[in-house]
């Protein structure tokens, strides 16, 4: 289990809060911080992090192993500047699938509004 200090960007009140992973795997660490801001993680489709020189880095599952226990950062959802459809790594199985007796295809996930997830630390 890995414990991580997150607040939410411009939030009124500067608290962090603890956020806890299972696994270190980049779908616990969306899962865990969109559950704590009250954010379905089935927006999230990407996580990038924004180091002190400013490089904005693709969050993968190397990135999450390597995060230092007790780390802090701040968090800000942003709506997704992407025109692709929300990548399926991060969608739950069968959820972009919808059938009722055999009538509907599949659903256009691309509608559930993005979100991507930036993480300064």
């Amino acid at each position: 289990m890995a414990c991580f200090y997150v607040r939410q960007k411009d939030a009124v009140k500067e608290y962090y809060r603890a956020v806890y992973l299972m696994h270190r795997t980049v779908q616990d660490l969306i899962s865990s911080i969109s559950d704590k801001f009250s954010i379905d993680p089935l927006r999230v489709t990407q996580v990038t992090h924004v180091n002190s020189r400013g490089l904005h880095i693709i969050v993968d599952e190397d990135v999450v192993r390597e995060l230092p226990e007790g780390q802090d950062m701040v968090v800000e959802f942003a709506p997704s500047q992407s025109d692709e459809a929300i990548k399926q790594q991060f969608v739950a199985p069968g959820a972009t699938t919808v059938v009722v007796d055999g009538d509907f295809g599949p659903l256009d996930i691309s509608a559930l509004d993005p979100l991507e997830m930036w993480l300064n630390y």
